[in-house]
């Protein structure tokens, strides 16, 4: 323990704001995730009060909901002016999201792919993918290009509700199962009410750690974005993963992953571009953006073979993502 604090005495003698720093991030991370999940269960027992479909609600409500900490980081450090951290969030959280939960998810029991996913979901996150990375060609990500991307995420989620009318029933259930709840109307509205204060404040505790400790350390705000925020905002999909991955629930696993990223990049990105255009590094257009692409072509090879994720496929994804992180840092040391 002596060692220790003389290891941190010099430490903080040469960066005396790192503790309030520490702080900010990690209160902000508790925000996020604590106003992620009271938005969820508010949005999603007042969807179920006026009769939406509970397929519906599971597939967009949920999904939109674990990527509402995404949309806070990158509103707040796009308003901020800060578009490598706005746009690092969203990156390295699809990143997370495909090797770190999904790999988790299948390493702690493997993974069945429905066809679906196969078919849509995979092929369009793909091609939402490769629209950023020749949106990074032009330096921007426009307020047209969000706009687009937008109402293609309003046409996703509309014709979700149009299909799943014609859902089995058994389908229903299921999903009925995990949404079902018996709170009051007031109670929904404040539950919605206290997320969306969360959000917004831990949000902005969130970015103002997070870039005064890359100042502080010496780390790009892109890394920073696409490590520490990335991780913390993709805290809600990770727990939803471990959650259903117990109850042996592949089906909500890929669902969460894969909703989860088109919401970033048609909702996130595309609600954040239409407020404040995007610019877009060099270095996030040269190797992140790549590593996002690529990476979904992996997930959907995986996918394909065998239609399951196996725990040694998932321990390859865990790997891949060590691997990147490991890198990320390695340049800027």
């Amino acid at each position: 323990m002596h060692d220790l604090g003389l290891i941190a005495l010099p430490i903080y003698a040469m960066h005396p704001q790192l503790p309030i720093q520490l702080l900010a991030l990690m209160s902000g991370l508790v925000l996020l995730v604590g106003g992620a999940e009271f938005l969820v269960k508010g949005a999603t027992n007042l969807a179920r009060h006026f009769g939406i479909n509970p397929l519906v609600i599971g597939l967009t409500i949920v999904a939109f909901g674990t990527s509402a900490p995404e949309l806070g980081v990158s509103l707040t450090a796009a308003f901020l002016g800060k578009s490598d951290l706005s746009l690092g969030n969203v990156v390295g959280s699809n990143i997370a999201n495909t090797c770190m939960v999904l790999g988790l998810g299948a390493a702690i029991r493997p993974v069945e792919v429905r066809m679906r996913l196969l078919r849509i979901e995979v092929p369009l996150l793909i091609g939402a993918s490769v629209v950023i990375w020749a949106c990074g060609l032009w330096g921007y990500i426009t307020r047209s290009t969000g706009l687009i991307f937008f109402v293609s995420f309003a046409a996703y989620c509309w014709l979700l509700y149009a299909k799943s009318h014609e859902e089995a029933c058994g389908i229903r259930i299921e999903f009925g199962k995990e949404i079902d709840g018996k709170n009051a109307l007031g109670l929904d509205l404040a539950l919605v009410l206290a997320g969306l204060v969360g959000l917004v404040a831990g949000s902005k505790l969130l970015v103002w750690g997070a870039v005064a400790l890359a100042h502080s350390i010496g780390i790009s705000e892109l890394t920073i974005g696409l490590t520490l925020t990335a991780v913390g905002t993709s805290l809600p999909e990770m727990a939803t993963t471990i959650s259903a991955a117990r109850r042996r629930q592949g089906d909500l696993i890929l669902g969460n992953v894969v909703g989860s990223n088109l919401a970033n990049i048609l909702g996130v990105l595309g609600i954040t571009a239409i407020f404040r255009p995007l610019a877009v590094s060099s270095m996030a257009l040269n190797r992140d953006i790549p590593v996002m692409v690529g990476l979904s072509v992996v997930m959907l090879i995986i996918m394909k073979t065998g239609k399951t994720i196996s725990r040694k496929e998932g321990a390859i994804l865990l790997f891949l993502y060590g691997i990147y992180v490991l890198d990320l840092y390695v340049q800027h040391s």
